[in-house]
C-alpha cells in the first residue's frame, strides 16, 4: 500500500490528486493499521492510504490531458492521468489510435521516465516540479515498427509479442472470468465456443475475447431482466454483438452442407 496526498497547494492553487475510482483502499486489516498511524499526533490527515493505482487510457488520450485542467466548478486544478498514477502502473492502450502521434506521445514521457520528474504547468504560465515514478505500459495490436522509428523503439525497455493463447490457456482463462463475471462455467458451451465459433470463423484464441464475450452475455441478461448463462445460444449472440457479424460462422458453415444434403 502506499500514501496519497489528497491534494497539493502550489501558490494559491489547489491540485486534486486523489481520485477514489483510481486508489482504492487497502484490505480491511491494512486500512485499519494505516487509519491508526494517520491518527497518531506525528500522522498527517492531508495524506490517505490506498492500493497502488493502475490507471488505464486508450484511443481517447488527446494531447490537453498530459497537463493539468482547470475545473470551473470546483476552482480547482485536476492533476493529469500519469500523477495520479504515481507508484503505480500507468497504461497506454490502443497505442497509435489516439489524437496525437505515438512519437510525439512517447517523447512526452522519456524525459520524466529518464528523471523519475515531471514539469507541469498552471493557467498564468508557472511551472512546478511533481514526481514521476510510474510503470509505463503501452500496448497496441498495429506494428511497432510503423508507430515508432528505430531510435525511439531502442529506448523502451522491453517490447512482448503477445499472440493467440493454446486451446488450455484460453480455458483456463475462461474459467477464471466466469468466476469474476458471477456466470456459471460450462464446459460443453465453452467446447462450442472454441470449435464451433472461434473454429468456423479462424478467430485465434486471444486473450481479449473471454471478458469481452462474457460482458456482453451479462448486458443481454441484465436487458432481459433474467440471470446470465453460458450456453451456445448465448455465446451466439454475444459473439455477432462482438464481431458485427449477421450469422454466427457456426450455422454459417453448417448452410452449405444442409443444401447438399437437401438438394436443388
Amino acid at each position: 500500500m502506499i500514501a496519497v496526498p489528497y491534494a497539493v497547494v502550489v501558490g494559491q492553487h489547489i491540485i486534486d490528486v486523489y481520485d477514489a475510482a483510481l486508489h482504492p483502499p487497502p484490505s480491511p486489516l491494512l486500512a485499519l493499521q494505516a487509519r491508526h498511524a494517520l491518527e497518531r499526533p506525528s500522522g498527517d490527515l492531508r495524506w490517505t492510504i490506498c492500493q497502488r493505482p493502475l490507471v488505464a487510457l486508450g484511443a481517447e488520450l488527446s494531447e490537453d490531458m498530459l497537463d493539468l485542467r482547470f475545473d470551473a466548478h470546483s476552482g480547482c486544478h485536476q492533476a493529469p492521468p500519469h500523477v495520479k498514477a504515481n507508484n503505480g502502473v500507468f497504461i497506454i492502450d490502443d497505442l497509435g489510435r489516439q489524437r496525437m502521434a505515438a512519437g510525439d506521445l512517447l517523447n512526452r514521457y522519456i524525459q520524466p521516465l529518464d528523471s523519475g520528474l515531471d514539469q507541469l504547468s498552471l493557467q498564468g504560465g508557472h511551472k512546478f516540479t511533481v514526481p514521476f515514478d510510474v510503470t509505463l505500459v503501452l500496448i497496441t495490436n498495429l506494428a511497432p515498427a510503423a508507430l515508432l522509428d528505430a531510435s525511439a523503439l531502442r529506448r523502451l525497455g522491453y517490447k512482448i509479442h503477445i499472440g493467440p493463447l493454446s486451446e488450455a490457456g484460453y480455458r483456463q482463462l475462461f474459467r477464471r472470468q466466469c468466476r469474476v463475471a458471477g456466470i456459471g462455467y460450462d464446459d460443453t458451451a465453452l467446447r462450442y465456443l472454441i470449435t464451433e465459433l472461434h473454429g468456423g470463423a479462424g478467430q485465434p484464441l486471444l486473450a481479449s475475447h473471454p471478458r469481452e464475450i462474457l460482458g456482453r452475455i451479462a448486458d443481454f441478461a441484465g436487458f432481459a431482466g433474467a440471470a446470465p448463462r453460458l450456453t451456445p445460444a448465448t455465446l451466439e449472440q454475444a459473439w455477432i454483438s462482438l464481431f458485427a457479424t449477421c450469422t454466427p460462422p457456426a450455422a454459417a458453415a453448417r448452410a452449405p452442407r444442409a443444401l447438399e444434403e437437401g438438394g436443388p
